[in-house]
């Protein structure tokens, strides 16, 4: 099977290092990357048929497996969206998540201090009331 020539012709706009090949092992279109080094044909399966085989021989790697009928436009959108060099890589992404993980532990603190501040009120307000040095609210005073 081929790929329509519109999605071809896009798909080269967008990334020239990318490629759609046909998976007549997995019945799905292979969205591909050409990389520099890629994995040696002879250290994988030895079937010449095989997706990781012919990958491996012409130098790409996976990308994404997309359905037959799923050629759209939404594919770039998503890929522009999952690139990490366009996102600001690695350390941005580091810097995502550790700040993600400590906005989670403050929260944490926040919340736990909160509970204990509340806690305490109660506490305090029990003893206060058993103590006799205050009354319950609505209690009326006897003179």
């Amino acid at each position: 099977m081929k790929a329509p020539k519109w999605f071809v012709t896009e798909l080269h706009e967008f990334d020239p290092d990318l490629r759609i090949r046909w998976s007549g092992h997995m019945e799905m279109w292979h969205l591909e990357r050409q990389v520099r080094r890629g994995l040696h044909p002879g250290t994988i399966r030895t079937d010449g048929y095989h997706d990781d085989y012919v990958r491996a021989r012409d130098g790409f790697i996976l990308v994404a497996c997309v359905p037959p009928r799923m050629l759209c436009r939404e594919i770039f959108e998503k890929l522009r969206t999952s690139d990490l060099w366009s996102n600001g890589g690695w350390q941005k992404i580091i810097r995502d998540i550790e700040e993600g993980e400590q906005a989670v532990e403050d929260k944490k603190w926040t919340d736990f201090q909160d509970k204990i501040k509340h806690l305490s009120a109660e506490v305090y307000n029990f003893i206060s009331y058993r103590s006799g040095s205050r009354i319950f609210p609505g209690e009326a005073v006897k003179w």
